[in-house]
């Protein structure tokens, strides 16, 4: 079986109704705005504070190593702090996959 990892979320998680786009901003060209503080992903981050789904989205994005974008409301350098002080080692996606279907970087075909 392969972990898909995406978490079940959609019932309760209040992005379903917004643009992915807010959670996974690109710079603003010409400014010093970081990608996780532009208007958009600052929209995201206030979803997120009222979310049902916001603790599970964001012990999720703590477990796994790389995720893009803005999970439970943080970053990926604001994950990492925490992930730091609580001492968690989150996992590299990669490692879970099941490698019958997964090798080098390409999906191999089953059937």
């Amino acid at each position: 079986m392969i972990d898909n990892h995406m978490p079940v979320l959609t019932e309760r998680a209040s992005c379903q109704d917004y643009p992915a786009d807010w959670w996974f901003p690109q710079e603003v060209a010409g400014t010093s705005k970081k990608w996780s503080r532009t208007p958009e992903a600052m929209k995201a981050r206030k979803i997120c504070e009222g979310c049902l789904a916001q603790r599970e989205c964001l012990n999720y994005a703590l477990a796994y190593s790389g995720l893009a974008g803005i999970w439970g409301g943080l970053d990926y350098q604001e994950r990492r702090v925490i992930q730091e002080k609580l001492g968690i080692t989150p996992i590299f996606m990669l490692d879970t996959y099941d490698s019958r279907f997964y090798k080098g970087g390409e999906s191999i075909e089953t059937e």
